[in-house]
């Protein structure tokens, strides 16, 4: 008579091949029920389970652990996303004495083969990227070689796995993109050979997000594509954004797709995001590259799911015929540049709207609007309002009322400002650099000086732009009641942060010994100030109005740095930082206190649209000389002279003075009163600001049509 088979006890109990194999080894989840069918099926079979697969030799304490991962051309891409996954493995591994072993193996590999090769190399365990095939994990198991599955979530109910929370990032990521105010998205998707469940669970979480805003998702508007057929995905997108009603928003499935998608808006003219947001859940593309188009992602945090890997196989190790146990790991948003609001608020250029408000007054300077009353910019240092608490009894919100501001700042919380001040600092910079002294200070220490080479950018350690919280920033702007012009961004001081890094003297011989040094500094620093004011934007972009870039270029009688120097190191700088701003609608005012009226042609030619304070104490920056030369490419605010005339008073000389300056900066539009200084300190009197401010007023209501 023949031996019964598995397969015969499949058939009699009504279930799986793989359920069998378990059910017979005492392991995998399933109820008592079945596990009791499979077994009551053996005995009346008289099944004799074969001895599982000879070992080349015991699996001990010495044994290795393997990690099976496709090396198929389709998953090629997939390695910038797993390799921090195999990194924390194998470190976690070692810590737990044990060590780990690549197995690179092809879809089309037969369970024989496979299996073979883990033997061979006497794995006491298999992590599994990715890839996943039940009859294959069932054998090895058997075979008392534990499997922990990574990144498929194909057999949940068999095997222990470590997955992404598929569902949750794309019900965020859809949930970012409504926030703000896409409700015509297209979500484009395609197959993911064996991973079944993760295509399923992304767009069920976008579809749900869609729901509960009461969005509706058309046919029309979920396109699937196979990812060789480059072609028909371009017909796709063509057809689709060629349409008067276009999608305001891309949803991809994943990163990859997200790419290609850009590649074929791009090519019909249209720009991400300017024209179309595009968002995708996954970290899949090499972000480092300069030549990978930014996405906006929803991220998974890879190192966690090797570590948490790595305990799930040291649990199952310890306790054979345990449960599987499956961890969801969440997404996170990531933030570089690729979504925006769809809608701007009321008020942009050629609206034709009233002045009523400090905001309406700000953006007429922007359009060099001569009917408008003069806007009017009172920026003041916290030692200031403190000082003017005291003596006028007023709050800070209180005090910018009474003065007439136009403008309000909102500022992220970066994760400096909730660390305690280093002894004799009055603050820290991003970069971990002690400051002392008003306003941004001076650096008390440079922590590259000499030390001015590759690997010492390498391995100084960067701010994360990530841990910059922009959560509270809508909020924050919101109640303003949009009456107000709104200053956000980062200032971004990209040339103080490279003095205090170096030191100054070391940072003007470098520009000449070692200018490569110089450039890629810069460029480390600018990067990281780009992240923060994108995901600034992303968040709240739609409500800001003015980005403000803070950097002095000049001294007292000239510039701090040559026209040469200033196109080479800093103009490549200030060019991202304000393309960054109008990608977003957004203006941007450089400040730059002393003389550099050399550098002015330049930094207008970077995109910047307005510069402030014009000092009219240092050499060249006479406020009437500017408006005359620069004028027409330069919205230009400040001129009433803070040092030698609001600080020293009196009330009635300040009146006068202010006056003087308006009558000469103030009748042709672009222009913001307000004074030389980028923040008036607690030893300029509280009256004579207030003076200042009186005469702003006085000048503006007396032009026939600006009261």
């Amino acid at each position: 008579m023949k031996p019964s088979t598995l397969k015969d006890i499949a058939l009699a109990a009504e279930v799986s091949l793989a359920t069998v194999s378990l059910a017979l080894a005492g392991k995998g989840r399933m109820s008592p029920a079945v596990r009791e069918r499979v077994l009551a099926a053996a005995k009346s079979l008289d099944y004799h389970r074969k001895p599982g697969p000879r070992r080349v030799a015991p699996a001990g304490a010495s044994s290795p652990f393997g990690i099976l991962f496709s090396i198929d051309q389709d998953w090629g891409l997939a390695w910038w996303l797993v390799r921090p996954i195999v990194e924390q493995l194998e470190s976690e591994m070692r810590a737990k004495g044990r060590t780990v072993v690549m197995l690179p193996m092809r879809l089309d590999m037969e369970d024989a083969t496979l299996a073979a090769k883990i033997e061979e190399s006497r794995c006491a365990g298999v992590f599994s990227l990715h890839f996943a095939r039940e009859s294959l994990f069932s054998r090895l198991e058997s075979a008392g070689i534990a499997v922990i599955l990574i990144m498929n979530g194909s057999f949940q109910d068999r095997f222990s796995s470590v997955l992404v929370d598929d569902f949750q990032g794309a019900y965020e990521g859809a949930s970012h993109l409504i926030k703000l105010g896409h409700r015509d998205m297209l979500y484009v998707d395609t197959d993911r050979p064996g991973l079944p469940v993760l295509s399923s669970d992304r767009f069920i979480g976008f579809r749900k997000a869609l729901e509960e805003n009461g969005i509706e998702l058309p046919p029309e508007r979920h396109v699937r594509f196979i990812m060789d057929d480059s072609g028909y995905l371009e017909s796709l997108i063509r057809g689709i954004f060629s349409s008067e009603h276009r999608p305001t928003a891309v949803f991809a499935m994943d990163d990859d797709v997200a790419i290609r998608v850009v590649v074929h808006l791009r090519a019909m003219g249209l720009r991400v995001p300017e024209d179309v947001s595009i968002l995708a859940p996954g970290d899949v593309l090499k972000y480092g590259d300069p030549h990978i188009a930014p996405i906006t992602t929803m991220r998974i945090n890879t190192q966690l799911m090797g570590r948490i890997a790595a305990d799930l196989m040291t649990e199952r190790i310890a306790q054979p015929s345990g449960e599987p146990h499956v961890v969801k790991i969440k997404q996170q948003l990531v933030q570089r540049g690729s979504t925006r609001s769809v809608a701007r608020r009321p008020g942009r250029a050629g609206s034709g709207e009233g002045f009523g408000s400090g905001r309406e007054r700000a953006l007429a300077a922007f359009e060099r609007r001569p009917d408008a009353p003069l806007a009017r910019w009172i920026s003041v240092s916290p030692e200031f309002l403190c000082r003017a608490a005291e003596v006028l009894g007023l709050d800070e919100e209180g005090f910018r009322r009474r003065a007439g501001d136009d403008f309000r700042r909102v500022e992220a919380e970066g994760p400096a400002s909730r660390l305690p001040l280093p002894p004799g600092a009055s603050s820290v910079s991003p970069f971990g650099v002690a400051r002392s002294g008003p306003g941004y200070g001076q650096g008390l220490a440079h922590p590259l000086a000499g030390r001015f080479t590759e690997a010492a950018l390498h391995d100084h350690p960067w701010p994360d732009p990530e841990r910059v919280d922009v959560t509270k920033l809508r909020e924050g702007i919101r109640a303003y009641g949009g009456e107000y012009a709104v200053i956000g961004g980062d200032p971004s001081p990209f040339w103080h942060d490279a003095v205090d890094l170096v030191g100054m003297e070391n940072l003007y011989f470098l520009m000449y010994d070692n200018p490569e040094f110089v450039s890629a500094l810069l460029a480390r620093i600018t990067d990281y100030y780009l992240a923060v004011s994108t995901s600034i934007f992303e968040e709240a972009g739609d409500l800001i109005d003015l980005f403000f870039l803070r950097n002095n270029f000049g001294s007292q009688l000239g510039p701090l740095l040559g026209t040469d120097q200033f196109r080479r190191f800093i103009e490549p700088c200030l060019r991202k930082l304000a393309e960054l701003g109008h990608r977003y609608g957004i203006k941007v005012m450089l400040h730059s206190s002393g003389s550099f009226r050399p550098l002015i042609p330049l930094i207008a030619d970077c995109g910047i649209d307005a510069l402030h304070p014009l000092q009219p104490d240092c050499a060249g920056m006479g406020a009437s000389g500017l408006l005359r030369d620069f004028g027409q490419r330069l919205v230009l605010c400040g001129g009433i002279d803070a040092r030698n005339l609001v600080l020293p008073g009196p009330p009635g000389r300040v009146r006068e003075g202010t006056l003087a300056v308006l009558r000469d900066m103030g009748g042709a539009g672009g222009y913001i009163a307000s004074a030389s200084v980028e923040a008036l300190l607690d030893d300029t009197p509280p009256e004579h600001v207030l003076a200042m401010c009186d005469a702003i007023e006085e000048y503006s209501r007396s032009i026939p049509g600006r009261s």
